[in-house]
């Protein structure tokens, strides 16, 4: 579990790419059983949150998370990644589209419960 933790301005340029202030890689191997709670991920460089890799993310929860004034989006789907996550009282605000999804990924954030807003 990751739970009550501030990111400012977290993210940037690496390995020749943009990097998410919260990054989910299944580059190595699957991701799975992971819940974030009471997050605010505030001014990141490019995304919020990222997935990458070619392996697979599941059984993964955000629980009372707050995306504010990314430069590039909130969720970012790199190329052939794939699974999903389930977002309960996730909210966006200030930026560019809340979800880019790049050509052949294949991850979906599930939309649960309540208090969705602004994506």
């Amino acid at each position: 579990s990751i739970a009550r933790n501030t990111l400012l301005r977290t993210g940037g340029r690496a390995y020749g790419s943009r990097q998410g202030a919260l990054k989910f890689s299944a580059q190595q191997g699957p991701v799975d059983h992971i819940r974030v709670s009471d997050l605010d991920i505030i001014d990141p460089t490019y995304f919020g949150i990222q997935i990458q890799g070619e392996d697979y993310v599941g059984d993964t929860t955000l629980e009372n998370v707050r995306i504010q004034n990314p430069g590039d989006g909130g969720f970012f789907l790199m190329w052939g990644s794939k699974g999903a996550l389930d977002a309960s009282n996730v909210t966006y605000s200030g930026g560019p589209p809340a979800i880019v999804a790049e050509s052949g990924a294949e991850f979906s954030v599930n939309k649960v419960g309540g208090g969705n807003m602004g994506w």
